[in-house]
């Protein structure tokens, strides 16, 4: 589990990355801005270099911006003209009350949990992209 650094820099994301056997497992801790995409950008390249599948886990997001959903969106295409699946699991209250604002779920999977998003890679029925 992912520990909020309270000293963190306000333009900050850190990640964790743990494989599974059915996808890349990203864990970022910060927030999602326009100053942070670039980093956000250049991890999720890395990790679709693995020609795996993506659940990006959001329990650990101060915050996120219209850039950073943004990128998101756009990540999610990419993986998707790559023959890959980007989903999204776990964000908190704020984040999904963001999400929720923006119909973000009418095109980005978004799970309750890590769980759920492993078990969309394992069940067809379960698929929501």
């Amino acid at each position: 589990m992912a520990i909020l650094h309270p000293d963190l820099p306000v333009d900050s994301l850190e990640w964790v990355i743990e494989r599974t056997a059915e996808a890349m497992l990203v864990r970022p801790v910060g927030k999602v801005n326009l100053a942070t995409v670039p980093l956000l950008w250049s991890n999720l390249r890395a990790v679709r270099e693995d020609n795996l599948n993506v659940i990006i886990d959001l329990k650990a997001i101060l915050g996120i911006d219209s850039a950073g959903m943004q990128a998101l969106l756009d990540a999610h295409q990419l993986f998707i003209q790559c023959g890959q699946r980007l989903v999204l699991a776990e964000p908190s209250a704020m984040v999904r009350t963001l999400f929720e604002g923006a119909e973000f779920e009418k095109t980005v999977p978004i799970f309750a949990s890590v769980a759920a998003a492993l078990a969309s890679f394992r069940s067809p029925a379960l698929r929501r992209s």
